[in-house]
């Protein structure tokens, strides 16, 4: 899972570590659903899932390659009880109803403490809340009819330093956008930049008037100084990539939640 983590992240994330940049992990979540055998080939599939001010979630996913489908298995493999079939989830990957121990309701004019919370409802929550991330990731089966064997979801921040720096700044400054909502138009590519892309490389590119140190400015701390209306990375992570990152955002923080009613037990 490190070398898969630090792989993706040399790739995606090269502008970042040239000003010096560097991630902390600083949680990891698994859910084994059924076993790779012994010796067989897997791949590990990670993509970026949801991010706020301060976290990003990457998610991964172990699959084997299906085999040559024979006469004789025409059946559609049987999901495990823990993977919710994907008519329970026909919109998206992230429709689990949660609940977690910051739930519960008090009927008194003051909260219920954590330490006065029954461990049993706690478990039973924190349990509950587990199962449901981890069925709402695998709902949807892989595109390619791959096995799915674990689904990890890490929990990373970009540092420079000490100091933490915006998912999406970062994600901005190495070119990832909101698709282009002109559905006659290119996909964004090297020579079809997005559009906040001028922007970025006014910062980072010497021949346009940038540099490194501007560039290390800007994750240091810069960015606060820039006005809310002026700040081209949220623009760039805006529309249709925003709404769905708020709406998975709910069911991976679920994760967080269900850890810290575990250390009441």
């Amino acid at each position: 899972m490190d070398s898969a983590r630090f792989k993706a992240a040399i790739a995606m994330f090269p502008m970042f570590f040239r000003a010096g940049g560097w991630i902390a992990l600083a949680a990891t979540h698994y859910n084994f659903v059924r076993e790779i055998p012994m010796l067989a080939n897997y791949e590990v599939r990670l993509t970026i899932g949801p991010w706020d001010q301060k976290w990003i979630y990457v998610i991964a996913k172990f699959v084997t390659k299906p085999k040559s489908k024979s006469k004789k298995s025409d059946k559609p493999s049987e999901q495990p009880a823990s993977v919710a079939s994907s008519s329970d989830n026909e919109n998206s990957l992230f429709n689990a109803s949660l609940r977690t121990p910051a739930d519960i309701i008090s009927t008194t004019g003051s909260p219920i403490p954590p330490s006065e919370t029954p461990t049993s409802i706690q478990q039973a929550d924190t349990s509950r809340s587990l199962k449901a991330v981890a069925a709402s990731l695998a709902a949807e089966p892989e595109a390619d009819g791959a096995t799915l064997h674990t689904i990890v979801v890490s929990q990373c921040c970009f540092k420079m330093g000490r100091i933490t720096v915006p998912p999406a700044l970062v994600l901005a400054i190495n070119g990832f956008s909101v698709p282009s909502t002109n559905a006659s138009a290119a996909p964004y590519s090297r020579t079809n930049p997005p559009p906040h892309w001028a922007r970025a490389k006014a910062v980072m590119s010497r021949p346009r008037g940038g540099s490194t140190r501007a560039l290390q400015n800007l994750l240091k701390g810069g960015w606060r100084d820039v006005p809310l209306e002026d700040r081209w990375w949220d623009r760039a992570m805006g529309g249709s990539v925003e709404e769905r990152r708020k709406q998975r955002l709910e069911v991976v923080q679920a994760l967080g939640l269900g850890m810290s009613g575990v250390r009441n037990l």
